[in-house]
């Protein structure tokens, strides 16, 4: 009987869902800018990246 492991060194890495890694490829795709640039891409993917921390301070209640 084989048992199941433990994974515990989730200070490294830890896995995903899958729905997680399906949002990150979509924004690796849709948005290549530079948030820290001023150019068109780079303002979107600041936008993109703000909106994702107001919603998670709204569901965390901050």
């Amino acid at each position: 009987m084989e048992r199941e492991r433990a994974y515990l060194d989730h200070n490294a890495t830890s896995a995903v869902k899958p729905e997680v890694a399906q949002a990150v490829a979509r924004a690796l795709v849709e948005l290549p800018g530079n948030p820290s640039s001023i150019h068109r891409e780079g303002r979107t993917a600041r936008a993109a990246i703000e909106a994702a921390r107001a919603r998670v301070a709204g569901l965390v209640g901050a």
